[in-house]
């Protein structure tokens, strides 16, 4: 499938997209997404750079010597930079707050209350990607993507 085919599927998607109730989860600042880096990590214009916790999205080489960009890793960046554009969003953290490289680890919820994960998950462009030190949102997030079905990447 092409980029801009893709692209096209990912703007005709109805506009209620994925929900989570988040709210009993601590937020940070609310931001808009100023750099996508690939499917499932992204800078705020608060300087924030957030890993989308609870999925994995095909990686990018990124810069890294010899290694080779994973099946629909383009696809997956530019499906996540039609869904960020010109939205704000802001992060919700239920476990460990950021990881060894200085990022934050966080559920992404756009001013509209779309769930930026979820929305991954249900246009296969990710999948769940369970960290063990990271508790309370695992239940929610494969009993939402039950619901989503498998996508192209699960």
């Amino acid at each position: 499938m092409t980029v801009a085919l893709l692209l096209a599927l990912v703007l005709v998607q109805p506009a209620s997209g994925a929900k989570a109730d988040l709210s009993d989860m601590p937020t940070g600042q609310a931001g808009t997404v100023t750099e996508v880096i690939d499917g499932d990590t992204v800078i705020l214009d608060t300087g924030t750079e957030v890993r989308m916790v609870g999925i994995q999205a095909p990686k990018l080489p990124l810069g890294r010597q010899g290694f080779r960009a994973w099946p629909l890793a383009d696809e997956s960046r530019a499906t996540l930079e039609a869904l960020v554009r010109n939205r704000r969003f802001t992060p919700h953290y239920g476990g460990q707050p950021g990881d060894r490289h200085g990022r934050a680890l966080a559920h992404l919820v756009s001013d509209d209350g779309t769930w930026l994960q979820g929305e991954m998950l249900r246009l296969g462009m990710a999948r769940v990607y369970s960290f063990h030190d990271i508790p309370g949102w695992f239940p929610r997030i494969r009993a939402w993507t039950k619901q989503a079905g498998r996508g192209r990447c699960g």
